[in-house]
């Protein structure tokens, strides 16, 4: 038996790994008739317990469900990128969520790497593709309407991070602005920390994104204005949800001039007065 705290709770520990994956077990735990447990994910795998051979019946554990989520915590899944985390499996998703180590894709290049690791991929592999604002970039297409994608850039705004994307397909070109998760928080200003004096839960700033499309001589012109998406959704997901700026082909040949269509981008907080 366990003679310190310490060796109680690794007791405790291989008490609570699962017979089959060796992963320690969150709610639900499943037992069999003589008391084996076993994890959920590998509980969906089998109809007999691994250890005794038994039928499973479906009958739940709930003082190891509680041990396991209140009393024994586990190491963070993004250890190997450097994490040294320990967290409560309640806790665990959370975590995961916002963790530094995460993996995390570059939209440019599709590389996976630590999310604490971003901000230097994007000075050293993709230095040429961070912008400022306001943005300016012209869209060339031919007389029949004809063009190309350009992809992802990065723009570098307010302290922050954004991925700014254009796709410019057979029939439409739609414009995108995303929080990148790898930038850091905006730093507090004067105006910023009296505010919060005021409160106990103001939230960070909302961001919104303008983008005005307009032929060479601006006599004419499109304006959009919308608020920066999340990191998480695909940019395929934006567009067939309409959530981005979208202009069919038909339009944008309306303001050709030269082969040459403008696009003037900014962002702001939404509590500043955009001058794009």
């Amino acid at each position: 038996m366990p003679n310190t705290a310490e060796d109680t709770i690794r007791y405790l520990m291989r008490l609570l790994e699962c017979p089959v994956c060796l992963e320690p077990m969150s709610s639900p735990i499943e037992q069999c008739p003589n008391g084996h447990f076993l994890c959920h994910e590998c509980r969906a795998l089998t109809e007999t317990c691994p250890t005794c051979g038994r039928r499973l019946k479906g009958y739940r554990n709930r003082l190891a469900e509680e041990f396991s989520m209140y009393l024994l915590a586990v190491q963070c899944p993004f250890s190997l990128f450097g994490c040294t985390k320990t967290v409560f499996p309640k806790d665990l998703k959370v975590h995961q969520e916002g963790c530094c180590f995460r993996p995390y894709e570059c939209k440019i290049c599709k590389s996976q790497l630590p999310l604490a690791n971003i901000q230097h991929h994007f000075s050293t592999v993709h230095p040429l593709r961070i912008l400022t604002l306001p943005v300016l970039l012209d869209v060339e297409l031919d007389s029949n309407g004809r063009g190309h994608s350009v992809g992802c850039a990065i723009i570098a705004a307010h302290g922050r991070l954004f991925w700014f994307w254009r796709h410019l397909t057979e029939f439409s070109l739609f414009v995108g602005v995303q929080n990148c998760d790898g930038a850091p928080p905006p730093t507090p200003t004067a105006t910023d920390t009296a505010a919060a004096a005021t409160t106990n839960n103001e939230e960070a700033p909302t961001f919104m994104y303008r983008v005005k499309i307009s032929d060479t001589n601006g006599h004419r012109e499109l304006c959009f204005t919308g608020p920066v998406h999340p990191d998480g959704p695909r940019q395929s997901e934006l567009v067939e949800q309409g959530k981005c700026f979208g202009v069919s082909r038909r339009f944008l040949l309306n303001l050709l001039d030269s082969g040459v269509v403008q696009i003037k981008l900014n962002v702001y907080a939404a509590r500043q007065t955009d001058n794009a």
